[in-house]
């Protein structure tokens, strides 16, 4: 039996596309027809002008989520060409048979390189977030589309049908389960109070050193580091409760997940060293996988800034929950919001007052049960729909017969026509930016050499 050769690509904006790129991998690796190559993209320019923009410009961001036409995603891709030449490389070094991309831009990278390169392997594209998508993640250029497009519920998949006018069989309606990682640590810990033992033997060192057994853990996370600053409201709000109830100090602690964002981590261990209601506040910097899902797992329930289907299934795998969801990072996140209401997996909550009332509210027994039962019943239903994706992936590679790009998505003529020319314009640019790249290389090794030469001479003077 052939073995195919898999590329699972992702890329950061934001940790949801590389935990998907992980859940993938971890699949497809069980499978003995398939050898995976994970793949990282180390540039981290896109997340970082996405964290910028839902930092700074959340107004900016969420008119273009809402309102941009088509032709934006084509725009973004000439606009990061530098993730081109990675694409090109590690298509070139692996030469792989099957693509799967989890984010938009990088695949469209990925075709571009595939041009380049005149290879071909089959592309997959999963487009994360649940509900309608944004017109922006979608190419007008039928050429940076994919081949098949992955969704995680029926609503994107039958709005990405109908915008991209895409051929039915060319769209998966797949299912999603949270990486190796939080499924294990339930099984490793057994309950909440083994978890926070666990968790204090993880981190001995203070201030993790106060965590108590007993007593209810509240994770609040915003879903990557650059963000997560938004949380100091709400940080501010519960200390001022618990200063005029004190005995709440010993109820309660919260677990602050501050990823990359350094600065916000020393700035709560030096408010927490100063005043006596944030004591139970713990800031966590930089987590992987399993430090993660420990300190979910030792959490009752999270308060979100963020929300999107892989943090949705690591927080039903570690039982943490109800999920409260405060604030989204753009409006893209919307369809989770609406995704997790409507599963009776939590409240979406935008006052604060309101917040606060929800988070100190006595834990009610019935609630979580039907929480813990809201969580089987989908979960059953994902894993079933995930279970089938390997030999789905094989499926569509085995007989390896590709459809021409325009068989797949029923556009007119002068759409066709239009994508063949920006293609053709495409490539070229790509090429004077490869060739401008050139020149500067030369000439910084040519400068380089002239200083060296310059520095040898006078050294003999």
């Amino acid at each position: 039996m052939k073995k195919y050769k898999v590329l699972v690509a992702s890329m950061w904006a934001g940790s949801g596309h590389n935990s998907a790129g992980d859940l993938y991998a971890q699949v497809l690796k069980k499978d003995d027809r398939f050898e995976v190559v994970r793949f990282i993209s180390p540039t981290k320019y896109v997340d970082s002008q996405y964290s910028s923009l839902t930092k700074y410009l959340p107004g900016v961001y969420n008119f273009f989520v809402r309102y941009s036409p088509t032709l934006l995603s084509d725009a973004v891709t000439m606009y990061i060409f530098r993730m081109v030449d990675e694409c090109v490389e590690i298509l070139r070094k692996e030469k792989p048979d099957i693509l799967i991309g989890t984010h938009f831009s990088q695949l469209q990278c990925f075709k571009i390189a595939q041009w380049v390169l005149n290879t071909h392997p089959l592309t997959l594209e999963t487009f994360l977030d649940y509900g309608r998508k944004s017109a922006a993640e979608v190419p007008f250029n039928i050429y940076l589309r994919p081949d098949y497009s992955i969704t995680y519920d029926e609503i994107a998949y039958e709005w990405l049908i109908k915008k991209m006018r895409g051929d039915r069989k060319h769209f998966i309606y797949g299912g999603h389960k949270a990486r190796e990682e939080f499924r294990s640590v339930v099984n490793k810990y057994g309950s909440k109070n083994e978890a926070v033992k666990g968790l204090k033997k993880m981190f001995p060192e203070a201030p993790y050193d106060k965590i108590a057994e007993g007593k209810i853990s509240v994770l609040i996370t915003s879903g990557g580091g650059g963000t997560v600053q938004r949380t100091y409201k709400l940080l501010k709000k519960i200390a001022q409760v618990q200063k005029q109830n004190i005995e709440l100090l010993n109820q309660y602690q919260f677990f602050i997940i501050c990823g990359s964002n350094q600065g916000y981590f020393n700035k709560i261990l030096r408010v927490r060293s100063k005043k006596l209601s944030w004591q139970n506040f713990f800031p966590f910097g930089w987590l992987d996988a399993k430090q993660y899902a420990l300190v979910q797992f030792a959490s009752n329930f999270p308060v979100l800034y963020s929300i999107a289907p892989a943090t949705m299934h690591e927080l039903m795998e570690t039982k943490c929950g109800p999920m409260l969801v405060h604030k989204l990072r753009g409006a893209h996140e919307m369809g989770n919001a609406e995704f997790l209401v409507n599963n009776k997996l939590g409240k979406y909550i935008l006052r604060m007052d309101e917040l606060i009332l929800e988070i100190f509210k006595k834990p009610d027994p019935v609630k979580l049960d039907k929480f813990a039962d809201n969580v089987k019943k989908l979960l059953i239903a994902e894993e079933s729909r995930l279970a089938t994706f390997a030999d789905i992936v094989y499926s569509l590679i085995e007989p390896r017969t590709y459809p021409k790009i325009r068989q797949i998505y029923k556009v007119s003529f002068k759409h066709w026509l239009a994508s063949v020319l920006m293609m053709f314009l495409i490539l070229n640019l790509y090429n004077i930016f490869r060739f401008k790249n050139f020149i500067k290389v030369c000439f910084r090794k040519l400068k380089h050499r002239f200083r060296g030469k310059k520095e040898s001479l006078a050294g003999k003077k």
